[in-house]
């Protein structure tokens, strides 16, 4: 794989400030999450072989916006200034008692996060882990 195919220049970063909703979200859609989706991959690839162990055991991969044509109404009106892939750890039930009323089902958290962000100012790289979590010594 080139480097350039998942590589962000200040091009890419540009199209946050375009005024056309519909175009930005075309081009986060079909051409920028394409390669943040590679980018992570190649980080992935490269986690997996310094610590030998595979990343998506007890993890998802996550991105933003996602783009769910099938509930949309109309054309976009949120004005994206943000794109993210990441991973994240399978989510986990925190309280047994507590229901969400809608649904029903006990809200839920994920103990840890790994994402890339492109926004106006670059790509940003991101890991979070909760202070309690099962990750964390206490």
């Amino acid at each position: 794989m080139e480097t350039a195919e998942y590589l962000f220049d200040l091009d890419d970063q540009q199209i946050f400030s375009a005024k056309n909703s519909d175009l930005k979200a075309k081009v986060l859609r079909y051409h920028l999450m394409p390669r943040l989706n590679k980018l992570l991959k190649v980080a992935m690839q490269q986690a997996q072989a310094i610590f030998e162990v595979d990343l998506m055991e007890h993890s998802t991969i996550s991105q933003s916006p996602g783009f769910r044509t099938d509930r949309r109404k109309g054309e976009i009106t949120m004005d994206y200034d943000w794109c993210k892939i990441g991973l994240t750890g399978v989510r986990k039930p925190i309280w047994s008692k507590i229901h969400n009323r809608k649904t029903g089902k006990s809200p839920v958290v994920s103990y840890i996060s790994w994402d890339l962000e492109l926004i106006d100012q670059g790509l940003v790289a991101t890991v979070s882990l909760p202070a309690n979590g099962p990750f964390t010594k206490g």
